[in-house]
């Protein structure tokens, strides 16, 4: 039996916590994660790089605290007055 989360899976998985992660984003972070390029995130891989998936979720973060603060009238759009 396959083990291991494939990029369907993990895309479901970190939009549960961070929707605002953009499919290339998402992407970029699995095939770092996945070494061997198996199409799979095994174990071994997710704790080899758990401080890589961190520094891609706080520029993630910041980009979602950048557009928060935009949005004056919290709306989730950004106008061009905003």
């Amino acid at each position: 039996m396959d083990e291991g989360l494939t990029l369907p899976a993990f895309k479901s998985q970190i939009r549960s916590f961070e929707q605002l992660l953009a499919d290339s984003a998402a992407e970029a972070i699995f095939k770092r994660m996945d070494t061997n390029s198996n199409g799979r995130i095994e174990p071994d891989e997710c704790v080899l790089s758990l401080d890589t998936f961190r520094e891609k979720l706080a520029k993630v973060k910041s980009l979602r605290n950048t557009f928060v603060d935009a949005d004056s009238n919290s709306d989730h759009k950004l106008s061009r007055k905003e």
